[in-house]
């Protein structure tokens, strides 16, 4: 049977990135069967059993901003807090997002104790199962940190990562990046040996979306001027 998410975990999204290789979109701002991909992945989390999540926003901010006050129906049963990270910090690499997001959810209301679950925006073929497998290695193997990895070598996301295994003061720390952080076997860490592409398959270009239907059958499309 597999564990259900503790009330305290919390998810913490990822869609800052200026979307270079789209043409300057905002992947969280593609639209997915009617809805913001940004939306979709809320959405997800909670079908996961997620009750609150942090979203790293930055690049067309706003727009996101309209989107998740749009369709917060939706996400009536995820309890949503906006984190906006500087425009000094607006590239592609995520990492500054990683910090800005976790700072961010160790100061919430309620006191971070649970499982964060750190994922992308653009990774559209995620479902709530995706999740809940993720977390069930990590409570089955009492890791403080689980990947997805395939054959190839390949890391994915989402990553489950237990608040006790980075102190705040690590955090506060110039220049903190979370992909160092990790592989630094500062904690108990489990990779788990996976091909399904749903962990790897994200968005960079227009071609990747023309894959995702192709393929997959998912269609992503730009939103409107």
């Amino acid at each position: 049977m597999t564990p259900q998410f503790p009330l305290a975990a919390t998810g913490l999204l990822l869609t800052a990135g200026r979307g270079s290789r789209l043409g300057g979109c905002c992947k969280g701002l593609l639209q997915i069967d009617g809805q913001p991909l940004v939306v979709r992945q809320l959405r997800t989390m909670a079908d996961a059993g997620i009750q609150r999540a942090v979203v790293v926003i930055g690049a067309q901010a706003d727009a996101v901003s309209v989107a998740l006050s749009r369709h917060s129906a939706a996400l009536s049963d995820i309890e949503v807090t906006r984190v906006m990270i500087d425009s000094d910090q607006l590239t592609d690499d995520l990492q500054p997002s990683v910090a800005s997001g976790l700072k961010a959810a160790f100061t919430l209301p309620q006191s971070l104790a649970g499982p964060v679950m750190i994922s992308l925006v653009d990774l559209p073929l995620l479902t709530a199962r995706h999740y809940e497998t993720l977390w069930a290695q990590a409570h089955d193997r009492n890791a403080d940190i689980v990947l997805p990895r395939n054959s190839a070598g390949t890391p994915g996301h989402p990553i489950v990562l237990a608040a006790s295994a980075i102190p705040p003061s690590v955090l506060s720390q110039p220049g903190f990046r979370l992909r160092e952080f990790v592989g630094a076997g500062s904690a108990k860490r489990y990779e788990f040996l996976t091909e399904d592409p749903a962990y790897f398959s994200d968005l960079d270009t227009p071609q990747d979306l023309q894959s995702m239907a192709a393929v997959y059958g998912v269609f992503l499309g730009f939103p409107e001027p």
